[in-house]
């Protein structure tokens, strides 16, 4: 599920989000931050990039540029999803 820009904007106009990873946008928290799955951008930024890097330099890449980030209050929040059992 991709989530909506103007949608996250009517909860919180000063959330952060971060640019083409809308993909990994898993909620939002209650105190109006974006939520995003670290594997998902970690995917996300392999795909764009696979030509020019492993999906290792992708992680240390997510790591060291998204996840190191300190923005303010509305740093987004990011995490790791645990799958679910059928």
């Amino acid at each position: 599920m991709s989530y909506n820009r103007e949608k996250i904007n009517e909860v919180n106009p000063d959330a952060y989000i971060w640019d083409d990873m809308d993909d990994a946008i898993v909620g939002i928290s209650n105190d109006g931050r974006v939520i995003y799955d670290i594997y998902k951008m970690e995917c996300l930024v392999y795909e764009e990039n696979k030509e020019n890097m492993t999906f290792d330099e992708a992680v240390e890449w997510v790591d060291y540029n998204v996840l190191s980030a300190y923005l303010g209050e509305f740093t987004p929040i990011h995490i790791w999803t645990i799958p679910t059992l059928n």
